[in-house]
């Protein structure tokens, strides 16, 4: 959608008003005379993040772990691009399992991964509020932005302080760290949990498992509860004439109490 638009900038000069309104609607943005300015600013933030990022990693890589430079390069803006998209994909089977004592490899990851969970309108926000509290000295956050920082600051702080808690002493995880890497990669998969899908720890070997009875359990219910939705939807179908996906819709509101 945003590139669509951007390629059509130059072509047409304008955006036609149906083009304004669907960028409007996807960008979050106040109006359409603002659509132009967001979609330029999308561009612009998405390309300097990514290239901010994909730098910080090509050097570590290049000059931290003897990469050539087409490869550091490579590997390092696929994997500021992944990030910052919130995509997860890497060029390793084991992900990002051989930086976890290397700050410079997770730390910029994050940073885009976080960015990129923000979304365009509270990074837009962001610099506009930012240059206009440099002439008025104040900082007037819409109430959508104020929920996301702080939900987003409360999340990464909790997710670190229980993933280090749970994974602190687990020497196939975080048992074999140091202080600060134990923390680093605590932090690392914090971020991650929005969807990113990086790791820098093997996810197989951390140890907090449901038992299996508790999984019995679950599949009892869930097996339990989808034989009285059909039942109930075999009994309807059998004293009305209405199509089996009304029927059925019907069944799954009323188990579901909707």
């Amino acid at each position: 959608m945003t590139m669509a638009s951007l390629l059509a900038l130059p072509v047409s000069g304008k955006l036609r008003l149906e083009l304004q309104l669907t960028a409007q609607a996807e960008t979050k943005s106040l109006g359409i005379g603002d659509v132009r300015r967001v979609l330029l600013g999308v561009a612009g933030t998405t390309f300097a993040v990514e290239a901010a990022v994909g730098a910080a990693l090509s050097l570590r890589l290049r000059y931290g772990y003897g990469f050539s430079i087409r490869d550091a390069m490579h590997h390092g803006y696929f994997h500021a691009n992944s990030a910052f998209n919130n995509a997860g994909f890497g060029l390793r089977g084991d992900s990002l399992t051989r930086y976890a004592d290397a700050p410079w490899i997770p730390l910029p990851i994050a940073a885009a991964v976080i960015l990129g969970g923000l979304g365009f309108p509270v990074l837009l926000e962001l610099l506009r509020r930012r240059n206009r509290h440099r002439t008025t000295g104040r900082r007037n956050w819409t109430l959508h932005t104020r929920l996301t920082l702080i939900t987003t600051a409360v999340l990464l702080v909790t997710g670190t302080v229980l993933s280090c808690l749970l994974e602190w002493s687990n020497s196939a995880t975080l048992g074999n760290l140091s202080v600060p890497d134990k923390v680093l990669n605590g932090f690392f998969h914090s971020a991650m949990s929005r969807t990113a899908g990086f790791n820098s720890i093997d996810i197989g070997a951390m140890g907090r498992r449901l038992a299996p009875h508790v999984l019995r359990q679950a599949l009892t219910v869930a097996l339990m509860g989808v034989a009285l939705a059909m039942t109930a939807t075999l009994a309807l179908l059998s004293m009305t004439s209405l199509p089996f996906e009304g029927v059925l819709f019907e069944a799954v509101s009323a188990f579901g109490t909707q």
